[in-house]
């Protein structure tokens, strides 16, 4: 550890303010660990102004002198060194910038660590993909305890509810729109910190829906918008897109390939804040760190789109299985939602249960490793066709149901849609 990273001068000013004035005590509660002292005699007064400060009792030399053990006692100098620490203090009034000194110290040694930390995995012969993930996650997760956002007062609280409450009387709460009128009607469209999913059989059109949405956001309105594409590659996707917005079939008028409709769509994805992620590890840990690294690049990051959940891994240790992973993957994911105050949609499979059923519409219990992903998730949405369960009546255009299973924010239906396969377009119906 680097002993120059400290300020010895902060940390006597915020203990003696402590016992100076116990009305800054929970600020400094609130703001400061013992751990963000150098000091270890500043650790063990911090500690036990903590403990007196739950109990309800009041701080002050004699008190704490008389809630340390004689052994403590001794290491931080005695009761003298309490009062003198007391005496240094005129006024409380700038115990916020000395709080943030203390903060600035403390972080530095955090990264003086961390950056041992790093060399020594370049030294323990993983591989560059977990060397990186693993730097980088250190790097991250510095001084996040102190850097995380504030806890609003509950006095703020309601004025946020009041307001969220004004917006749905006025018929104007959408928070991030999909682009489709009926599903933001019904949902609110998508709510940072929430974790929805797009589920559906194999080759229903999961994808092709989420990358209408994923349009729309990023395109449209300028959002920045990751997608992890597990089973897809980004020309695939960026085709997709192109042939949505345009109504051009590329597949099969490749004579259109680079008409002026096109080129002008092509123009607008290249100049937008959307990331496709198409080469990166399968790991959610990786997922994770990305995300976190791409929050600093981009600090209004929206959305973060995984296709599809059942291709990601999990370190679980120990012996492992299919429902630890997912289970682990969908917490993870829902933690990523609320730690990053983005949007998570992770686009998952159905078993095949519901083929051998009277009505084939999808359940919740028809998720793959349900469990965990209905109890974390906050919007479950399956894509249901028909004809999909017939080869002789497919068409062109299906009549699809966008069937929402669960919704913690308000009613749950359906919507329907038409989608179109040759230019992956869904288009909400009247029907």
């Amino acid at each position: 550890m680097a002993d120059f990273h400290y300020n010895q001068r902060a940390e006597m000013t915020v203990i003696g303010s402590m016992l100076e004035d116990n009305k800054v005590i929970p600020l400094c509660i609130e703001k400061l660990t013992s751990q963000s002292f150098f000091f270890n005699p500043h650790q063990i007064v911090f500690d036990a102004c903590t403990k007196l400060n739950h109990e309800n009792k009041p701080i002050d030399p004699v008190t704490l002198s008389s809630t340390l053990e004689e052994g403590e006692l001794n290491r931080i100098g005695g009761i003298d060194y309490l009062f003198d620490l007391q005496g240094r203090i005129p006024t409380t009034a700038n115990i916020e910038h000395y709080i943030d000194l203390v903060l600035d110290s403390h972080i530095r040694r955090q990264l003086d660590i961390g950056a041992k930390q790093i060399i020594q995995l370049t030294q323990e012969g993983l591989s560059i993909d977990e060397t990186l993930i693993n730097s980088q996650e250190l790097i991250l997760t510095i001084g996040s305890d102190v850097m995380a956002n504030e806890q609003l007062s509950i006095s703020d609280q309601v004025n946020n509810a009041y307001e969220h409450l004004l917006k749905i009387e006025k018929g104007e709460y959408v928070e991030i729109s999909t682009g489709y009128d009926k599903l933001d009607l019904l949902s609110d469209g998508f709510h940072r910190q929430e974790f929805a999913i797009v589920a559906g059989l194999s080759s229903v059109g999961k994808s092709a829906f989420m990358h209408n949405i994923i349009y729309d956001i990023a395109i449209n309105n300028n959002c920045p918008v990751v997608l992890f594409c597990y089973e897809s590659n980004h020309v695939q996707v960026i085709k997709r897109m192109v042939s949505a917005q345009s109504g051009v079939d590329i597949q099969a008028n490749t004579k259109m390939a680079v008409s002026e409709d096109v080129m002008n769509i092509l123009a607008k994805i290249k100049h937008s804040n959307l990331i496709i992620e198409d080469v990166c590890p399968r790991s959610v840990e990786y997922a994770v760190a990305h995300c976190r690294r791409l929050k600093l690049e981009y600090p209004d990051l929206t959305l973060a789109v995984f296709d599809h959940i059942h291709l990601m891994t999990a370190d679980v240790g120990g012996y492992s299985n299919y429902e630890r992973e997912v289970s682990k993957i969908s917490a993870t994911l829902k933690d990523l939602a609320k730690s990053l105050n983005i949007a998570v949609v992770g686009i998952c499979q159905m078993s095949r249960a519901s083929i051998r059923r009277a009505d084939t519409r999808p359940m919740l219990d028809d998720l793959r490793a349900s469990g965990s992903l209905e109890q974390d998730s906050d919007l479950v949405m399956f894509i249901y066709r028909e004809d999909y369960y017939d080869s002789f009546t497919i068409s062109p255009v299906s009549a699809t149901e966008l069937i929402v299973r669960k919704n913690r924010n308000g009613p749950i239906g359906t919507i329907n849609f038409e989608y179109n396969r040759a230019l992956s377009l869904f288009t909400e119906t009247n029907i």
